[in-house]
């Protein structure tokens, strides 16, 4: 997970509780297949085939706890900070963003003489410089 404010990687303890039914393919005493039209339960416990358990007698749960995990992840994850804006690493990702402000996306770079344009945005182009003209 990361902060949610200062994007660090933090790590936090989850709790979850997990409370699904399960079905066997067959019956564990005689070994006789279990039919679906003989299990209880309503018809999508029936088609989730990670609530069946197979003809070994395995049932693997990692889909089922992935899920119950990603659920009980907090919605907005942070560092352990006191109040709204007391982060402990939001200084340092500010001054590091500080520092990249010369590359941010609403800089203009350096235009070279010979650039090519693209057909398509001459006219623009040519609306932009008369725009600049006339501000």
């Amino acid at each position: 997970m990361t902060c949610n404010r200062c994007l660090f990687p933090i790590a936090a303890p989850v709790r979850c509780s997990v409370e699904e039914s399960f079905h066997p393919l067959t019956d564990v005493g005689t070994g006789r297949y279990i039919h679906p039209s003989e299990f209880e339960g309503s018809a999508q416990e029936l088609e989730d085939p990670a609530l069946i358990i197979d003809e070994q007698h395995i049932l693997d749960i990692s889909e089922i706890v992935r899920q119950a995990l990603w659920l009980s992840l907090p919605m907005y994850p942070g560092c352990n900070w006191e109040g709204e804006s007391q982060c402990p690493n939001l200084a340092i990702y500010l001054s590091d963003v500080g520092e990249m402000e010369a590359y941010s996306l609403g800089a203009e770079l350096p235009a070279t003489e010979n650039e090519e344009v693209d057909p398509r945005w001459a006219a623009l182009l040519a609306l932009r410089g008369k725009m600049d003209e006339e501000a």
